[in-house]
């Protein structure tokens, strides 16, 4: 498929979208979101092969996902080194626990590398819709858990909503690629370096 081919693409990573949802219970649902948001940000910043790293993917967050992301407001976490004077980092969070933690070792506890970044453990935690609703939650809300295993103010994310804001994200990307040369020019590069598997 051709890189420039921007109808494909958009519905290649909504269809993308769609086959995680009928796994958004299970945990491959939830690493397939994380990998997305990977992609996606090496996508618009027209990495192909190179290196992308965690302000490439925690300026993502802050381009292309719902402010509700970087706004959300941890409610007594010790702020990492580095954030001090800050308690919105949930884009750190989300490269260190889900991108490096999830991704790469199926687990929201933080390895020595991600401390290093700025993750504390457990800082996400991830739920259904129907468990979610179950104990009165929603997307983003505060979460905490008595255990096993302890959680305690971690953001919570509603798999199903998360797949939502990605799908949108995925929609939004494509359509101002239609009027914006850099960015069109990133999507056609990183496509050309590294075309993803084709469906």
């Amino acid at each position: 498929m051709e890189p420039t081919d921007f109808v494909y693409w958009k519905q290649y990573f909504v269809d993308r979208v769609d086959e995680l949802r009928t796994i958004a219970g299970t945990p491959f649902g939830f690493v397939g979101a994380c990998v997305l948001i990977e992609v996606l940000s090496r996508l618009t910043r027209g990495t192909g092969k190179g290196k992308s790293g965690r302000i490439d993917y925690e300026q993502f967050v802050s381009d292309w996902l719902p402010k509700k992301y970087s706004d959300f407001k941890y409610a007594k976490r010790v702020i990492p080194p580095g954030k001090e004077g800050q308690d919105k980092y949930l884009p750190t969070q989300m490269y260190c626990i889900l991108r490096c933690g999830l991704v790469h070792n199926l687990s929201f506890v933080a390895g020595n590398s991600e401390i290093a970044n700025g993750a504390t453990d457990r800082s996400i935690w991830m739920l259904t819709r129907e468990e979610a609703h179950g104990l009165g939650l929603n997307h983003l809300d505060p979460y905490e858990q008595v255990g096993p295993p302890i959680v305690e103010d971690a953001a919570l994310f509603v798999v199903e909503d998360f797949l939502d804001d990605i799908e949108v994200a995925v929609r939004a990307i494509f359509d101002k690629a239609e009027h914006d040369e850099v960015l069109k020019g990133n999507i056609v590069k990183h496509l050309s370096d590294r075309c993803p598997i084709l469906a």
